[in-house]
């Protein structure tokens, strides 16, 4: 079976292109050309962007500002289900019978 930009041969066949993994980082996606870029004009020091992804464009602080708002937001959920809503019950069921 043949894919666009796959030649087979007898090692298994290569591809030119593959497609983005979950792993790849938004600036792998933007250096692959998959993901568009829109410089920031800020200078940041190079090493920055080993330990901790900044990159100076608008998609590495935006999605990192996503993937914070998810988190924090999950966190708010999940203390809302297994802290708040038992205690809310226990003082309901406290104040009817008394």
């Amino acid at each position: 079976m043949s894919r666009a930009g796959c030649t087979s041969g007898t090692s298994g066949g290569t591809c030119r292109t593959r497609r983005p993994e979950p792993r790849d980082s938004a600036q792998e996606l933007q250096l692959a050309g998959r993901l568009p870029t829109a410089t920031i004009p800020v200078a940041l020091p190079g090493r920055l962007g080993l330990w901790f992804p900044v990159f100076p464009t608008v998609e590495s602080p935006a999605a990192q500002a996503l993937v914070a708002a998810l988190v924090i937001g999950s966190y708010v959920v999940a203390e809302e289900i297994r802290v708040k809503r038992p205690r809310r019950a226990a003082r309901f069921a406290r104040e009817a019978a008394g």
